[in-house]
C-alpha cells in the first residue's frame, strides 16, 4: 500500500479506496453501524470525541472486501467473537496494537501487519493519526478455495499466523497483488458492477492469501498433485465453452470434476499446452467477435470488453487483434 504524507490532515488526506467513500463522521453510532454492515460486529470507544474524525471507504468483492480508514485521534474498537471471518490489517501511517486471546499483536508501516480470525474477542487500539487498509474475507470462502486448490478439505479450522513480518517475501508479494487489484478498481469503480470481473479478482485475492501467507494447511498446497486424465480436460473445456458468459472460477472446474484445481491445471498443460484460463480467454474473445458482428448501432468497444470479462479495453483490443488479425473496431464497422 502506498505511503501517505507524514502528517494527516483529514481535509486533504489520501485514504485508499477514495473512489468508494462510505462514511466521514465522529458519531460512534454511525461508525458502529458501518463497521457491523461491512467489517465486523463490535463497538468503538472514542477517547476525545470533540477532536475525533474518521474517514472510511469500502469496496466489496463478495467474499472479499477492502476497507480503508483514517483517524486524527486515538480510538479503540472492541470486536466481538465471530470465527466466520478474517481481517488482515495493514497500516501505512501511525500504529495499531491488538489484544486477543492473551496475546498482543502490532501493526506498523512497512514492518508488521496482523491477521485476525476473531475466534476470541479482540481490542484494536488505534494510535492518533493513523491510516490503514483492512482486507476482510470469510472463512467459508477461504476454506472452499483451499479445498479446491489442494483437492483435500483441511483437518479442522484454517488458522493463519496472526503476526505478519512485512519484510518477508510472502507478505510482500501479497501486498503487491492487493495494491494492483485496488488500483484497478479505483481507476474504474464501475468494475464492481461486472460479475465476471468481480469473481475473477475475488478468487485471485483468496488464492494469494493461501499461497503467500503461512497457515496450518500450507503443506497441502506444497504437495504436488497428479495431473488429471485427458477426459477431464474435455469435460472442463465443454463446461468453460458453455459458461464463458458467466463468472467462472477454477474452483467451479474442481467441483465439476472432483479433482483439485492444481490437478486440472497440470492436465491442461500436459494434454493441451495451455492453461484453463487461456482457454477461457479464447472462448471470451470468440464471444466478443460474435457480439461485435451482431452489434446494434452505438455499441461501444468498452461495453463489449466488459461484458466478455476484460477489465482493460486496451488489453482486450491487443488480444483481439493478435487472435483475429484485425482490430475490434474494424469488426464492429463491418457489422
Amino acid at each position: 500500500m502506498a505511503d501517505t504524507n507524514t502528517t494527516l490532515d483529514l481535509t486533504g488526506l489520501s485514504v485508499p479506496l477514495q473512489a468508494f467513500p462510505y462514511l466521514r463522521t465522529n458519531e460512534p453510532e454511525a461508525i458502529n453501524s458501518a463497521l457491523a454492515a461491512n467489517f465486523h460486529n463490535g463497538s468503538i470507544d472514542i477517547l476525545r470525541k470533540k477532536s475525533f474524525e474518521i474517514v472510511y471507504n469500502h469496496c466489496n468483492l463478495g467474499a472479499v472486501s477492502f476497507n480503508a480508514a483514517a483517524t486524527n485521534a486515538a480510538c479503540a474498537f472492541h470486536g466481538d467473537s465471530d470465527p466466520r471471518s478474517f481481517a488482515l490489517i495493514i497500516v501505512s501511517h501511525g500504529a495499531v496494537d491488538i489484544r486477543t486471546n492473551g496475546a498482543t499483536l502490532a501493526c506498523r508501516p512497512r514492518k508488521a501487519a496482523s491477521l485476525l480470525d476473531f475466534e476470541h474477542r479482540s481490542v484494536i487500539s488505534v494510535h492518533p493519526y493513523y491510516n490503514n487498509l483492512t482486507l476482510r474475507f470469510t472463512r467459508p470462502a477461504i476454506e472452499e478455495a483451499l479445498a479446491k486448490l489442494s483437492g483435500q478439505a483441511p483437518r479442522g479450522p484454517l488458522r493463519f499466523e496472526n503476526q505478519l513480518d512485512l519484510t518477508r517475501p510472502g507478505p510482500r508479494r501479497l501486498l503487491a497483488i492487493v495494491d494492483q487489484v485496488i488500483a484497478l478498481f479505483e481507476q474504474d469503480p464501475g468494475l464492481t458492477q461486472e460479475p465476471l470481473l468481480v469473481a475473477k479478482y475475488e478468487q485471485l485475492v483468496l488464492t494469494a492469501l493461501l499461497t503467500c501467507l503461512d497457515h496450518n494447511a500450507s503443506a497441502l498446497l506444497r504437495t504436488p498433485p497428479p495431473p488429471a486424465p485427458p477426459k477431464v480436460v474435455l469435460a472442463a473445456e465443454a463446461y468453460i465453452e458453455a459458461n464463458a458468459d458467466k463468472p467462472l472460477r477454477l474452483a467451479d472446474l474442481a467441483a465439476l470434476t472432483g479433482l483439485s484445481v492444481r490437478s486440472i491445471q497440470l492436465a491442461f498443460r500436459k494434454h493441451r499446452g495451455y492453461s484453463p484460463s487461456r482457454f477461457l480467454r479464447e472462448c471470451r474473445l470468440a464471444r466478443a467477435r460474435e457480439m461485435l458482428r451482431r452489434a446494434e448501432p452505438g455499441t461501444s468497444l468498452l461495453a463489449v470488453s466488459l461484458a466478455c470479462g476484460f477489465a482493460s479495453q486496451s488489453l482486450f483490443c491487443r488480444l483481439y487483434r493478435e487472435r483475429f488479425g484485425e482490430k475490434p473496431s474494424e469488426t464492429l464497422a463491418k457489422g
